[in-house]
């Protein structure tokens, strides 16, 4: 019950931060995006593959051994693996964490190899009685939890210089992760949290969720400018809505 709590209370916080200043207009397309003195810290955000409770970055810092446990999800997970009964040879035998488990269903992360396009493999086992079994699985970018809106991720323009030590304003590509059934983000892009680091600055964009059909034949970006407090300096820009941090590396077109 008290981690529930401090879940609730990191997503509200970090929440209120993503909307410090949603009161303003809605943006236009490659309009400039005021934002909040400083976003929260980057320890405090929890990531997730296929919703909650999600997890901080912390977790990952210790070995991953949850495989190893002695509870019945665990075991299940353990013959999911050595058998791959639904053709993911992909995930790994081994090096899991446990990101959550109640009496219905328990979920687990893993690192992936570093030649593969996302960074960590999701197992979700699943409680029938007293037995747990496989209920999804596959390879994912773990994602920021945003209560009550969207998040998105966001790259440089390729077209444009790269942003450099003197740098106080940017371009930025801000795709919604969700799907839109194509739409852009658009005027529902909110104005990004951003936390200045000592060696980094995390931006992270979210957006009031989209209302109508979902389909999800890919999202174009939408263009927007983004303010600095004070010059980049020597630090790296990073897109803080997926985990691990990532530099928003310009697309290829």
């Amino acid at each position: 019950m008290r981690e529930r709590r401090r879940l609730g209370t990191q997503i509200v916080a970090l929440a209120l931060a993503l909307a410090g200043c949603a009161a303003i207009d809605p943006p236009v397309e490659g309009s400039a995006l005021p934002a909040p003195p400083n976003g929260p810290d980057p320890a405090t955000l929890r990531y997730s593959c296929v919703g909650p409770p999600g997890f901080l970055p912390a977790l990952v810092d210790q070995p991953g051994m949850a495989e190893r446990e002695d509870h019945p999800s665990a075991e299940a997970l353990r013959v999911f693996l050595a058998e791959d009964s639904m053709g993911l040879g992909f995930l790994p035998d081994a090096g899991y964490w446990l990101v959550g488990r109640d009496a219905r269903e328990a979920q687990y992360i893993a690192r992936l190899p570093a030649d593969r396009e996302s960074p960590f493999g999701y197992v979700t086992m699943q409680a029938t009685g007293v037995d747990w079994s496989i209920a999804g699985g596959g390879d994912c970018r773990p994602a920021v939890m945003l209560e009550g809106q969207s998040p998105a991720t966001w790259t440089l323009p390729p077209n444009r210089p790269p942003p450099d030590r003197s740098t106080v304003a940017f371009t930025a590509l801000v795709t919604e992760m969700g799907c839109t059934g194509g739409e852009p983000v658009g005027q529902r892009l909110l104005p990004p949290s951003i936390t200045y680091a000592d060696e980094a600055v995390l931006i992270v964009f979210a957006a009031r969720p989209h209302q109508g059909i979902t389909t999800c034949p890919g999202t174009p970006p939408t263009e927007v400018t983004v303010e600095l407090r004070e010059p980049l300096g020597e630090r790296t820009l990073l897109d803080a809505g997926v985990f691990p941090p990532a530099e928003p590396t310009a697309p290829e077109f």
